[in-house]
């Protein structure tokens, strides 16, 4: 995969995504932290977030199902990874960038 470079907020948001997973005490980086980050940062993708569905109601939703994931046991030190499903998305996001 050819590399790109990330934007600064591409790049805050990821880091983002990775200190919620951190903080929670989660192995792995999800797109439900992915989506996370966008919806606690991102002005503009809530307010079009928020034609379709009540982005209250819908962060709420997504917490949730994020803490029924399984979490690290207390007083492991670890640095979470991407997960499969995170990769995936990555994957897509970069083909459409390349392909249009």
């Amino acid at each position: 995969m050819e590399d790109i470079q990330h934007t600064e907020r591409a790049s805050k948001v990821l880091q983002m995504a990775m200190e919620y997973c951190c903080n929670d005490g989660y192995e792995f980086v999800t797109p439900e932290h992915l989506l996370e980050a966008m919806m606690r940062d991102d002005d503009i993708f809530v307010h079009v977030l928020a034609n379709f569905a009540r982005t209250d109601v819908m962060l709420n939703e997504l917490i949730m199902q994020i803490d029924e994931g399984g979490r690290m046991p207390a007083g492991i030190d670890y640095e979470p990874v991407a997960s499969a499903q995170l990769e995936q998305v990555v994957e897509y996001a970069y083909q459409q960038v390349v392909n249009n």
